[in-house]
């Protein structure tokens, strides 16, 4: 994977929007037939999501990346579960502890290939990243593919749930 992945926020940064979600849902329960001209607006919607959370995406790597606890605590939901590559789950207090004391400490992530679906309350995204990351003093370096679930709140977007796992080589 080339130095240049990731590099893409950069050119999605002019189309960012400030969107809030009035509870995640496209509609009310008073869904009318899906036409031509709403089924546009509602992929023009997904778009400006995916935008969005790519940039997140973005910020999350960056913080990773610098060990910027404050960041990752506005990233990270207070309600977040988290499995990590040996199958435990760790909570967002558990991932900021480990940050604060440099007991994980990422040396490089370069993201590849990614995905966004967009459902009603949330936002999936996965992401192939080549990776270096210190734990507890033992270097690991490779290919690992992350789920993360993301969801919309009045100050920006949050990780509520995820996934690490390590890709063969």
């Amino acid at each position: 994977m080339g130095s240049r992945m990731g590099r893409v926020v950069g050119v999605l940064g002019a189309a960012r929007t400030n969107l809030v979600l009035s509870h995640g849902t496209l509609a009310s329960g008073d869904q009318k037939p899906l036409t031509a001209r709403t089924a546009r607006r509602t992929r023009k919607w997904s778009l400006m999501i995916e935008v969005e959370v790519l940039e997140y995406e973005e910020r999350l790597r960056t913080a990773m990346l610098a060990g910027d606890v404050a960041a990752l605590d506005r990233l990270i939901a207070d309600d977040l579960a988290f499995v990590g590559p040996d199958g435990r789950v760790a909570t967002k207090e558990d991932d900021l502890a480990a940050h604060r004391s440099g007991a994980v400490r990422f040396e490089s992530i370069e993201y590849g290939e990614r995905h966004t679906r967009v459902l009603e309350g949330a936002v999936f995204t996965t992401v192939v990243t080549e990776l270096v990351v210190w734990v507890n003093e033992q270097r690991f370096e490779g290919l690992y593919r992350y789920l993360r679930v993301w969801r919309t709140l009045p100050s920006g977007w949050q990780v509520v749930g995820g996934q690490v796992s390590a890709l063969p080589v």
